[in-house]
């Protein structure tokens, strides 16, 4: 099991004491954004999130108590382009 920094223990520890958890599709509802959009915005490979939403695949908790966490705070991992 991969060990999560303190900061991340918090947002799951936060979102385990919550009612429920959301899903990825309606976080992604949240930010307007398609799927594309969504996970070029958050480092994701396009179809792990179609994956996800669908059904085929299931999203680990900590995935999605930081995503929740990060749409909310409108955070955007740096592109590759900003580096040149």
């Amino acid at each position: 099991m991969k060990k999560l920094d303190k900061h991340t223990r918090r947002v799951v520890r936060f979102h385990r004491r919550g009612e429920r958890m959301k899903t990825i599709k309606e976080i992604r509802a949240k930010t307007g954004l398609s799927q594309a959009a969504f996970a070029k915005r958050f480092g994701i490979a396009c179809r792990t999130v179609e994956s996800w939403e669908g059904g085929t695949r299931k999203t680990p908790n900590w995935v999605v108590a930081m995503l929740d966490y990060l749409a909310s705070t409108d955070y955007q991992f740096p592109s590759d382009e900003e580096d040149t």
